[in-house]
């Protein structure tokens, strides 16, 4: 048995933990286990004990004498696609982990107390990150969150105290109660406005926050000054929001200094230059653009203008997008109606 120090203080949770060999992989074929009515086997792959459903494994947990832990893609044919609860937490001496793209859920508690990790690389595969799943990560300096992920669980990385910078995609929606408590590192963040919902405490004790940037003019922001504040309850960062935004009155509220992006103006995919048209004019951009990006050149585009080009989704703007553009505004042109996400389908 072994006891998270932090964790399991806070929220009452313990963990089975054992020491496994390091290079084989060893099943009990006899030993068939059933938990929420799944019934699974259990084995170990080198210093990881795994659950084996059948069509899945999940990786349960690991040898807290390991240093450097390598996750495999699959165990005898079978995929690995879920770290889960409480698999790799009080792994202190763990400072490296690498995580295959079969991986596509990151449990509840998963790295808890992981105080060694400086750096974790999440991979596209993964949709969903557990509540306090770096809980405690205390040497964890940055992380950028994939694109696949649509929501940040609650106690997410909460002291974290080195965590100087983290990445949000436009995929996430919701930031959980806390998720970014006693972050005492984190100087600046932007939330993008795919983000509807930010949780009480998300940003409590973050001392050193100097800017906070909404991009969501209407994101429900937990009418609470401990959403955005230091350990003592106020905040003397600027948090930055469109006219008339909720991040606005939640600054004047609060008395927290608040700058204007300026007027929110709704981006439309497609419509590169803000006209409200899509046509010849905006796949010209999006070419230009292109071009100076694939000569090592800076992109010419505004967020938001890159948020409209990539129109296919796939992270890049390039010519499959001008081409997209061009598709529909001939499409249009000629009579057709709809939206271009409706024309793509």
């Amino acid at each position: 048995m072994k006891l998270s120090k932090i964790a399991a203080a806070v929220l009452s949770l313990t963990l089975m933990c054992g020491a496994v060999p390091f290079n084989s992989a060893v099943v009990n074929d006899s030993a068939v286990f059933a938990e929420e009515e799944a019934e699974y086997t259990k084995g170990t792959y080198g210093v990881l004990t795994y659950r084996n459903y059948g069509d899945y494994i999940e990786i349960s947990d690991c040898d807290t004498s390991a240093t450097e832990v390598e996750i495999p893609s699959g165990i005898d044919g079978v995929s690995v696609t879920s770290i889960g609860d409480w698999a790799f937490s009080d792994c202190d001496v763990m400072t490296t982990i690498t995580i295959p793209d079969s991986v596509a859920s990151i449990g509840d508690m998963a790295f808890t107390d992981c105080g060694a990790m400086a750096t974790i690389t999440i991979p596209d595969s993964v949709t969903s990150i557990g509540a306090s799943a770096f809980f405690s990560c205390t040497s964890l300096t940055s992380i950028t969150i994939p694109d696949s992920v649509t929501s940040i669980g609650d106690y997410a990385f909460y002291a974290c105290y080195a965590l100087t910078s983290i990445t949000i995609p436009d995929s996430v929606t919701g930031i959980g109660k806390a998720a970014f408590y006693y972050c005492e590192a984190l100087t600046s963040i932007t939330i993008p406005d795919s983000v509807i919902s930010i949780g009480d405490s998300a940003f409590w004790g973050c001392s050193a926050l100097t800017s906070i940037t909404i991009k969501n003019p209407n994101c429900m922001i937990a009418d609470s000054s401990n959403t955005i504040s230091d350990a003592y309850g106020r905040f003397t960062g600027t948090i930055y929001g469109y006219d008339n935004s909720t991040a606005q009155a939640y600054a004047e509220k609060y008395g927290y200094k608040f700058e204007s992006l300026g007027e929110y103006v709704e981006t439309i995919l497609g419509d590169i230059d803000g006209d409200g048209v899509i046509n010849s004019s905006d796949a010209s951009n999006v070419l230009t653009a292109y071009a100076l990006i694939a000569t090592g050149g800076d992109s010419p585009f505004t967020d938001e203008q890159m948020k409209a080009a990539d129109v296919n989704n796939d992270g890049a703007v390039d010519s499959s997008d001008a081409s997209s553009i061009l598709a529909y505004y001939a499409y249009t042109a000629t009579g057709g109606t709809g939206t271009l996400e409706e024309f793509l389908g």
